[in-house]
C-alpha cells in the first residue's frame, strides 16, 4: 500500500472562504477517482513549532493508482485550486 500525505499551509492573504472552497474541491476527489482506498482532510492542532494548517491523507493499492490518481483530470484542476491558497508538500512512503 502507498501512503500519500499532503501537508498544507495557507498562504498570507488566503481568506477562510478561499480555503474552505479548495478544501470542498479536494475532499470532492474521493468520489471522483477510484484509485484512492482511504482518503482525509483534517486541520492540524495548532502548535507553534507546527506552520502547517492541514493534512491530506490517502492511501493507494500501488504506485500505478498513485500514478492515475496525480495525473487524473479532476485532480489537475484541484491542484491548480490548491496551489492558489496553500503552500504544500507532498510525502509518499510505502507499507
Amino acid at each position: 500500500m502507498i501512503h500519500h500525505i499532503v501537508l498544507f499551509k495557507s498562504k498570507d492573504g488566503a481568506t477562510k472562504p478561499e480555503i474552505k472552497s479548495a478544501l470542498d474541491k479536494l475532499e470532492s476527489l474521493l468520489g471522483e477517482v477510484n484509485e484512492v482506498k482511504d482518503f482525509r482532510v483534517a486541520k492540524l492542532f495548532p502548535h507553534r513549532s507546527n506552520r502547517y494548517n492541514y493534512v491530506q491523507f490517502s492511501v493507494f493499492t500501488d504506485l500505478n493508482a498513485l500514478d492515475k490518481y496525480r495525473h487524473h483530470s479532476e485532480h489537475e484542476e484541484v491542484k491548480l485550486a490548491l496551489k492558489k491558497v496553500f503552500d504544500y508538500v507532498v510525502i509518499n512512503y510505502e507499507v
